[in-house]
């Protein structure tokens, strides 16, 4: 599997890393974003590819539409909701403003004016712009997810990589998705959180990204999850893999990284003992016997002909990034 570069965007944003989704710049940064699959049309090895990882808007349940209107007048996608609205209060712009009742006029004021907290103050607000929130979000997956099909139809869209399933606006995205892929950094895959994905999208699930991180050699930081030792962090890598081989609506796991981060850290300064080898390249026996044995006992395992591991590894509180400060 590959993951993408980084996701087609614009000058100006709407909220977080969310792009003016409706502009002809994102359907250009798109189709330049689309090609970098030509290479790997006819790939056999290829499994498939992650639009992108964790999109930043989708962090907290907000309300995309409302907090555009918090900023930046003018934009593409603004006009997108001006033209909404005024098919849904069919062009009577007074009936739209007395179920507003936010003192706009006129469907342009969508477009022109900034308008705060518009989804605290108006319940008919709230509705109309969560409606349009997930217009916008299959915009945002949809315009390059197409042109991602068009330029390799061979291989699976594996989705975004989310960091959790923050609202359903999530679920909007799924037209083009081939599988729905989550982050799970957990000590075993969410059966309840993954029964409800598999439901709700009508998509087989994978995970995403997960990792063990222990403090008795390498690096200083755990990861997200940490683990008493190298031999706990085999116990955990085997059970979690083969638990989720058991799971009918996994269609498989993606462990974080293959390599230790660099002991300075990287661009954000994690800097997690988290790799299959260190960063001199040199394996962790511990955690790569464990995942040879799990590997060799997965397809078992995901027909019913063998019980997954369930060793349970000793959990540790996570010990956190390197913390770079900038001299004075």
């Amino acid at each position: 599997v590959i993951p993408m570069p980084p996701y087609p965007t614009t000058r100006t944003l709407l909220y977080r890393d969310f792009p003016d989704v409706y502009a002809e710049e994102f359907r250009s940064s798109s189709e330049r974003y689309a090609q970098h699959l030509a290479a790997f049309r006819d790939d056999p090895n290829l499994i498939g590819y992650f639009m992108r990882n964790e999109p930043e808007w989708a962090f907290e349940a907000r309300n995309v539409a409302a907090e555009m209107l918090e900023a930046n007048p003018g934009t593409e996608t603004r006009k997108a909701l001006a033209h909404w609205l005024q098919k849904r209060y069919k062009d009577d712009a007074a009936d739209w403003s007395v179920a507003w009742g936010l003192g706009l006029r006129s469907f342009d004021d969508v477009v022109s004016k900034t308008v705060p907290r518009a989804a605290e103050r108006s319940e008919m607000a709230r509705q109309d712009l969560w409606a349009f929130s997930k217009e916008m979000v299959r915009a945002y997956v949809g315009i390059p997810g197409i042109e991602c099909n068009e330029a390799d139809p061979h291989h699976l869209n594996l989705g975004m990589r989310y960091a959790s399933v923050s609202s359903e606006l999530l679920y909007e995205a799924v037209g083009v998705f081939d599988v729905f892929t989550i982050n799970a950094h957990e000590m075993a895959p969410p059966a309840k959180a993954i029964a409800e994905i598999a439901e709700r999208s009508r998509r087989p699930v994978m995970i995403g990204g997960f990792h063990f991180g222990a403090l008795d050699r390498g690096l200083p930081s755990t990861g997200l999850r940490g683990v008493a030792s190298q031999r706990e962090r085999g116990i955990a890598y085997r059970h979690f893999v083969e638990m989720a081989a058991a799971n009918p609506n996994l269609v498989g796991t993606r462990y974080s990284i293959l390599s230790d981060q660099e002991v300075l850290g990287r661009f954000d300064g994690e800097n997690s003992q988290i790799g299959f080898v260190d960063v001199c390249q040199r394996p962790y026996p511990e955690l790569v016997g464990s995942a040879t044995r799990a590997h060799e006992s997965v397809y078992e395992v995901m027909h019913g002909r063998k019980k997954p591991y369930v060793g349970k590894a000793r959990e540790i509180p996570r010990v956190g990034r390197l913390i770079l400060t900038t001299p004075h």
